[in-house]
């Protein structure tokens, strides 16, 4: 099943999943967020669902991310 998943306001550079059941995404909106696929759950981000976590704080784009 294919899924889009908006929440982002820059490019996604990169992507990880975690147990099929979490994606980790980073931006060049200077985010990474956390993304839960299996309950479609999660706190609102700008009226978003699926993001279960938004983590801030980065000074520019978020290159990468590893699990």
């Amino acid at each position: 099943m294919e899924q889009i998943l908006t929440g982002h306001v820059g490019d996604v550079l990169s992507v990880a999943v975690v147990d099929g059941n979490l994606i980790l995404s980073a931006s060049i909106d200077g985010t990474l967020k956390v993304w839960n696929l299996q309950s479609g759950q999660g706190y609102p981000d700008a009226g978003f669902q699926r993001v279960e976590q938004t983590l801030t704080g980065h000074k520019g784009w978020v290159n990468s991310v590893v699990v």
